[in-house]
């Protein structure tokens, strides 16, 4: 799944979730207002620097579209001719579409992470929980951002950083996948 590089455009996915009423395993709503701001500041940055944006959902169920609406609510009509918004119903081409032309994604749900890299954008990961905290560390990917960390993020540095960064060896990840089973194979053939 290696992206055509001669597709890409000066597009940016931002695929954000809603914090408001995650007060679960990972209590972040508390991080709402913060994670709103960073994600307005750096939109209205990339605008200037000349990107497009994508916003896009991936669940709807927790609420997404939610986020998504609150950001383009703090967007000036300008800013939002610069924004697609769209939403991961049941058709995922659209979706796959967007990070194979994108140059680089700002994602915190794991999977638009992963997508991001398996499509060879730039990522730039905002931190919730383990399980990508530990994907990360896998990948040697140093750029990612943790959720209490974003009020104090100077937007114009982390974009140079996360631009410039290098874009991570995903073959460790597929290699891995492709053994995650391997266990339960051999008990299966056994």
């Amino acid at each position: 799944m290696k992206a055509d590089l001669s597709v890409k455009k000066r597009k940016v996915v931002v695929a954000p979730i809603e914090l408001q009423h995650r007060t679960g395993k990972y209590n972040v709503s508390g991080y709402e207002n913060d994670y709103l701001n960073f994600h307005v500041r750096t939109i209205k940055y990339l605008i200037r620097q000349g990107y497009d944006i994508t916003l896009l959902s991936f669940c709807q169920f927790q609420q997404d579209d939610s986020m998504i609406q609150k950001i383009c609510d703090c967007l000036t009509e300008k800013e939002k001719n610069a924004v697609f918004c769209m939403a991961y119903r049941t058709d995922c081409q659209p979706v796959l579409k967007e990070f194979s032309e994108s140059e680089a994604v700002i994602g915190t749900r794991f999977h638009s992470i992963i997508l991001g890299f398996l499509y060879q954008c730039r990522v730039l990961p905002l931190i919730y929980d383990l399980k990508t905290e530990k994907m990360l560390q896998d990948l040697g990917q140093p750029l990612s951002l943790h959720l209490g960390e974003l009020n104090k993020v100077n937007i114009a540095d982390i974009v140079k950083r996360w631009m410039e960064a290098d874009k991570p060896d995903v073959s460790v990840l597929e290699e891995k996948a492709e053994r995650q089973f391997q266990y339960t194979d051999d008990f299966l053939a056994g």
